[in-house]
C-alpha cells in the first residue's frame, strides 16, 4: 500500500516540478511556486555518508540561496536527529 502512495505522490510532483538527480540527491523545485516547501525540496538518497551529504547540501544550499527558492530536506534513510545535525552543519556555513 506504501509503495502506492509514494507512486502517487511522485506523479503529483512531476507534474508541478522539475527533478534532478546529481549523486544521489534529487532536486524538486517549482518555479512558480517558489515558496511552496513541497514543491521545492532535496530528497538525499539511499547509502550516502554523513560528511558527502554535508558537502552536498553546502552545494546546493548556495544554489538555492542564488535562485531565492525556499527548501527543506528530506532524507528517508536518516533519522530526525541525523538530518537535523547535517542541516545544521550546512547552515552555520551559509
Amino acid at each position: 500500500m506504501m509503495d502506492k502512495i509514494i507512486r502517487c505522490e511522485q506523479a503529483y510532483l512531476e507534474c508541478f516540478c522539475e527533478i534532478t538527480e546529481e549523486n544521489r540527491i534529487l532536486t524538486y523545485s517549482d518555479k512558480l511556486l517558489k515558496d511552496m516547501y513541497s514543491h521545492n525540496f532535496f530528497a538525499v538518497g539511499a547509502s550516502i555518508g554523513k560528511d558527502e551529504v554535508i558537502n552536498k547540501l553546502n552545494q546546493k544550499f548556495k544554489e538555492v540561496k542564488e535562485v531565492d527558492h525556499c527548501v527543506i530536506v528530506f532524507a528517508k534513510d536518516y533519522d530526525d536527529e541525523k538530518i537535523n545535525e547535517i542541516t545544521k552543519n550546512v547552515l552555520k556555513k551559509m
